[in-house]
């Protein structure tokens, strides 16, 4: 069959109804038009199978150069999708007769998510994060590849069945990573993305900046702030007026609008729309990989990647930014840095805790003394007796029994023995220093010990010596 095409002698676009694309696709009836091209329901020839054609513009047969990169990264997403359900199936990538690129896929049957929120309004938050969740999955996959995807908006997501499974279209815009020109297709075209969806850096293309995986996660952030409370995080009279939000203006924050949003999801969608790269987060999955498990049931952590715990996010003048940034390799010396200090302190502790410490110095208090094993058989003796005293004193033999000693107190005159006059009881022996046990009260006058025992010999029934 001859050549076909989407433009017409007239310049109006023709579409390509039951024309056979290479000899292999027939196509039934178009299904949309797009700034790239029209989209086609078609048949392959020999099975029946049917699947999704989309024909670009003529205008990009003429640089053979773009459709060179064009079929680069479609093999390369053709590559990805045979190993992860959330990418659609890309099965071919090729020209047409006439040289205008098209790209085979698998057909979807179901609605895309801008369809799903137009009906539905702002989504109850654990029906967001779930699919928010397949979104992440599908992007994180996609940069591991080496895949940016550029466009990241609800019209490129397609949720299907009533497990509502998320798939991921729109990567004829992508952008391998090992390519040197960035946004190919729309530099060629001149055609813009959807002004709500871009990053900044995209904004101020050609100024400075790059476009990375980073990007993703801003359009994703966007995307997931619109699920939550049913809007944009900009909205202007004019696209222009959009993209100059995107650069200078901070978003309203999501509990602004939704009061019931727990402040760990606002914070992990502000960062991701941070208007520097370096502030957001880095991988598509921390985005909502730890919000998941404790929103949505039946999620596994061993099925996620890494995440960071949730960080306060305040308000500065430039930017919304996390109270502990996150760090690339600097990061990683402080944190060796900090760990070795660690260790250190737990060392040093480890010593002064094992090291031997000398026995306490002596004081100067004396030890309790302990009373003669004779004087303890034959009961207390009085302060100030010896040894020797002691013996005398003791009966001579077991069976002569003293009358017990009576308590002497300063205020009982009649339980203390009667005084002498004698001028020698004021010489007193010099009592040994007394034991814990017995010292007396420093009050009490004591007695002499040779009026005690005078007073023992005038009791009836004393022994006579």
């Amino acid at each position: 069959m001859g050549g076909v095409g989407l433009v017409g002698d007239a310049g109006k676009p023709r579409p390509l109804v039951d024309q056979l694309i290479k000899g292999k696709y027939r196509l039934m009836y178009e299904l949309a038009t797009g700034s790239l091209g029209g989209v086609y329901l078609a048949e392959q020839r020999g099975t029946g199978t049917r699947l999704v054609v989309k024909v670009f513009r003529m205008e990009f047969a003429k640089d053979n150069d773009l459709a060179e990169k064009l079929r680069r990264q479609m093999l390369a997403v053709a590559a990805l999708s045979e190993k992860h359900p959330n990418i659609v199936r890309v099965y071919d990538c090729d020209q047409t007769e006439n040289g205008s690129p098209f790209i085979a896929m698998e057909q979807l049957t179901g609605r895309t998510l801008h369809e799903v929120m137009r009906e539905a309004g702002p989504l109850e938050m654990g029906r967001a994060l779930s699919l928010a969740g397949q979104m992440a999955a599908g992007l994180n996959a996609a940069h591991d590849a080496g895949i940016v995807h550029t466009d990241v908006q609800p019209r490129n997501f397609m949720v299907l069945g009533k497990e509502e499974t998320i798939k991921i279209i729109g990567f004829e815009r992508a952008r391998l990573r090992n390519v040197g020109a960035m946004d190919h297709l729309g530099l060629a075209s001149g055609i813009s993305r959807r002004p709500e969806y871009m990053a900044p850096e995209q904004v101020r293309r050609g100024q400075r900046g790059d476009i990375t995986h980073q990007t993703d996660i801003y359009a994703f952030g966007v995307v997931l702030y619109e699920m939550l409370t049913g809007t944009v995080p900009f909205q202007a009279s004019t696209p222009e007026g959009v993209l100059a939000m995107h650069l200078h203006k901070m978003p309203t924050p999501v509990k602004a609008l939704r009061p019931e949003i727990p402040v760990e999801v606002e914070a992990k969608v502000l960062q991701a729309l941070e208007k520097e790269p370096k502030w957001r987060e880095n991988t598509a999955n921390e985005v909502v990989g730890e919000l998941l498990h404790g929103v949505v049931p039946g999620r596994s952590r061993a099925k996620e990647a890494p995440n960071r715990e949730p960080r306060t996010v305040i308000q500065t003048g430039r930017s919304m930014r996390p109270i502990a940034p996150k760090r690339r390799w600097v990061g990683a010396r402080w944190e060796l840095a900090a760990i070795s200090g660690l260790l250190i302190l737990i060392a040093a502790a480890a010593v002064w805790m094992l090291y031997p410490r000398r026995a306490p110095e002596a004081t100067h208090q004396l030890p309790a003394q302990q009373p003669p094993k004779e004087a303890s058989e034959r009961g207390p003796t009085t302060l100030g007796e010896s040894k020797e005293e002691a013996t005398e004193k003791s009966p001579p033999s077991s069976e002569t029994k003293l009358p017990p000693v009576p308590v002497l107190k300063k205020t009982a005159p009649s339980a203390s023995p009667p005084k002498q006059a004698d001028t020698k009881s004021s010489r007193r022996k010099s009592p040994p220093a007394p034991s814990a046990r017995t010292a007396p009260d420093a009050q009490t006058e004591l007695p002499d010990p040779s009026e005690i025992i005078d007073w023992l010999l005038k009791q009836p029934g004393a022994a006579k010596p």
